[in-house]
């Protein structure tokens, strides 16, 4: 047991898994790679283990909602600094007309990156839990398994969303992205995210 001073609150014991051993299942290293920004691709899917982990031994979030939200901040920047490292690599002149015609850079991605540009230029969102909903991570087990509780996050107001200058999602869009952060937890939005991005990285090193 760790012991901390009395004036650092304690939220509970958690196991803490060792990260460093934890094999990827994305992002498996191949021996055709030849972009060296894959390393930011294996970064993005340890953002998504971390939370994956947090979320699944924190059953009563009181206490570390913020860490949690914080957590999934993370992977949307982690997923923002691939994308800027494969611009830089594979389209010097810094163009995302390459991207845009790509099919992995579909809705949901683009949705996760308009939360990133929102956290980073607009508002502060924060996540919230439902605890009537659960989902499946890799770390379930046959003794614990599913109980991971599922975090959303909130819908795109409009108002917030014509701040933005660079908006990776239409106005015509912006029902079918809320109605997709209203159905799909944050954990089923990065695994999805996290794939996409191997397809992109995959089709810029051929």
């Amino acid at each position: 047991m760790v012991h901390f001073p009395p004036n650092i609150p304690r939220f509970d014991s958690v196991p803490l898994v060792a990260f460093d051993y934890i094999e990827p299942q994305l992002a498996v290293r191949d021996l055709s790679w030849k972009l060296t920004s894959w390393v930011k691709v294996e970064e993005v899917e340890r953002r998504l283990t971390q939370f994956q982990w947090l979320t699944h031994v924190v059953r009563q979030p009181a206490g570390c909602t913020s860490f949690i939200g914080d957590m999934a901040c993370a992977y949307l920047l982690s997923v923002e600094s691939a994308l800027q490292h494969l611009r830089e690599e594979a389209d010097p002149k810094g163009s995302d007309s390459w991207l845009v015609q790509q099919p992995a850079y579909d809705l949901s991605f683009r949705t996760l990156r308009t939360l990133r540009h929102l956290e980073a230029h607009v508002e502060s969102r924060g996540i919230a839990a439902q605890h009537t909903r659960t989902v499946t991570t890799r770390f379930a087990s046959g003794t614990d398994c599913g109980q991971t509780i599922a975090w959303f996050w909130p819908p795109i107001q409009l108002g917030a969303f014509t701040r933005l200058i660079h908006p990776k999602i239409s106005v015509a869009e912006l029902d079918r992205a809320n109605a997709l952060l209203d159905s799909e937890p944050i954990c089923a939005l990065m695994q999805s995210c996290t794939r996409q991005l191997v397809t992109l990285f995959r089709a810029a090193d051929l």
